[in-house]
């Protein structure tokens, strides 16, 4: 099922925010190769990560191909069971070739997606403040809440395909003096 998403014009404060947590995340990711995160928040992530995105992705686009009905930008962990396939980005560049993305991480930006030749074949289901990747595979998402917290739509998309979430203030994350090494969650799914 595709899910129709709807841009909006955002606040600095959204901005900033979804850019200063994205940095956080790269740096605590470069520190070693045990990362296992942020205090409350325990990631767990496998491969070696590349720079400069260091597997942390800013607008994380979930998008539906209408031509080969799947949800592409994630792995479904059963895949049939839930009614439609999934495929990661990389998986979906590489049995279609004629889109090319400008991003070497295979993640397509939302202003890439508005192409008209783009918008012909995929629905943009959902874009994610702030996504963060493992083998090619999305494993968490933070969103960044201003002035509205996660709506319904999403969040039910979250638990049925079981991604690891987290909301966080965006007030709270442009009143930090340096990087915390621990979150304050609004809300976890």
């Amino acid at each position: 099922m595709a899910f129709k998403y709807s841009s909006h014009c955002e606040t600095y404060l959204h901005k900033y925010s979804k850019q200063v947590l994205c940095k956080w995340l790269r740096k605590r990711m470069y520190v070693g190769d045990k990362f296992k995160g942020m205090k409350n928040i325990p990631l767990e992530l496998t491969f070696p990560k590349t720079k400069p995105m260091m597997d942390v992705y800013e607008e994380y686009p979930v998008c539906y191909d209408k031509e080969t009905k799947q949800l592409v930008g994630l792995r479904c962990v059963e895949e049939g069971n839930r009614g439609v396939d999934c495929c990661i980005w990389k998986e979906w560049f590489d049995t279609n070739p004629k889109f090319k993305t400008k991003s070497k991480s295979f993640i397509p930006s939302y202003y890439e997606l508005q192409n008209r030749r783009w918008k012909d074949r995929l629905v943009i289901n959902f874009i994610f403040d702030v996504g963060v990747v493992d083998d090619g595979e999305l494993k968490y998402i933070f969103e960044v809440m201003h002035t509205n917290p996660i709506n319904n739509a999403k969040e039910n998309f979250l638990k049925k395909y079981k991604i690891k979430t987290y909301e966080l203030s965006a007030k709270w994350i442009m009143d930090q003096t340096k990087m915390p090494y621990e979150f304050d969650i609004i809300k976890e799914i």
